[in-house]
């Protein structure tokens, strides 16, 4: 005894259409295309569900954290910023490579800095160093901060970022006013 594939119907093979619906049972083209039907949908209704995706434990830091860090304390600190990042996603060579291209940077403006004179064009190099480092942020790491937040994972503070840039500036100041008071006394 065979069953209808429309409606379930059981029924003898000589019997060429359903007695209850009236669907042809005896067409193979037909037979096999709802068997293949009956096959997909019983396979989809055992397979398991797809296990849920973890939210990452970890924060990452976007542009606007890099911008203020970088902003408060110099492109090492925005640097430092984004090498967490690397290091969190496990890109421990790209983070090495960005710090050192941050104290690069740091070092180089330092040296500018110090051999330039005061005028109003040195107020506008903190805030394009700022907006620089959003750039070379949303750039390098903005796909990557993106798909972190759709999996459900958290932005770092911008708090920290702000404190890790301030920080950066103290041992910066410290560091070029240690240098500066050993000039002056020789």
């Amino acid at each position: 005894m065979l069953n209808c594939y429309d409606c379930n119907e059981p029924y003898e093979p000589p019997q060429k259409a359903c007695a209850r619906c009236g669907a042809t049972l005896d067409n193979p083209e037909l037979i096999a295309s709802r068997s293949a039907q009956i096959l997909a949908k019983a396979a989809s209704a055992s397979a398991p569900a797809p296990a849920p995706v973890a939210a990452p434990t970890y924060p990452l830091y976007n542009d606007q954290a890099v911008g203020l860090a970088t902003l408060l304390g110099s492109p090492l600190a925005g640097s430092i910023l984004m090498a967490m990042n690397y290091a969190r996603l496990s890109q421990v060579g790209a983070a090495a490579a960005i710090v050192l291209g941050g104290l690069i940077v740091t070092g180089l403006l330092m040296v500018v800095a110090y051999n330039i004179p005061g005028g109003r064009l040195t107020y506008l190099i903190p805030l394009l160093l700022m907006f620089g480092a959003k750039r070379l942020a949303e750039a390098l790491q903005g796909r990557q901060v993106q798909q972190h937040l759709g999996r459900g994972g958290k932005l770092g503070s911008r708090w920290a970022a702000a404190g890790l840039g301030l920080v950066v500036f103290a041992v910066l100041f410290g560091i070029a006013y240690s240098y500066l008071s050993s000039q002056e006394s020789n």
